[in-house]
């Protein structure tokens, strides 16, 4: 039988949201102040979720056994650290910031999100079990989304 796509599914489903919040964020900058710092903050939220999905649950189940794998999961840790440190300073003066910043810290999204859709998340989805997947996704999904 086949092994599924759930995890990258997920994260897929996850990626975008990320973007369409981040976009929404954007979209406003400079129009509606607090409209923007709103999707910011949700966008922060969703960014913390998805993160510590990824950590805690996704990246612990995951026996690295070659190096290569090893240095691509310390490289997505570190490429966390720095999207959520830039978060944090995109919202400090957040009334000054331009859509330059924006899409600076998105072209720096877009490349991580391609490194783990590519090179991580199939390879999680064909070396784990059904049944370890689904309790993968079921950890990650009991975060709830913020109100």
């Amino acid at each position: 039988m086949a092994k599924s796509d759930l995890i990258l599914n997920l994260m897929v489903s996850h990626h975008g949201l990320l973007e369409i919040l981040l976009t929404v964020a954007e979209d406003d900058l400079g129009r509606n102040t607090e409209r923007a710092r709103e999707a910011l903050d949700n966008f922060q939220w969703e960014l913390e979720k998805h993160i510590f999905g990824e950590e805690k649950v996704a990246f612990k189940n995951y026996k690295v056994e070659d190096l290569e794998t090893h240095e691509l999961v310390k490289k997505l840790e570190s490429e966390h650290a720095v999207m959520l440190e830039t978060i944090d300073a995109l919202k400090n003066g957040w009334e000054t910031k331009t859509k330059a910043d924006i899409a600076e810290f998105r072209e720096f999204m877009v490349k991580h999100r391609e490194l783990e859709e590519k090179d991580f998340y199939h390879k999680l989805d064909q070396i784990l079990s059904e049944a370890t997947k689904e309790e993968i996704v079921a950890r990650i999904n009991e975060i709830p989304i913020k109100k």
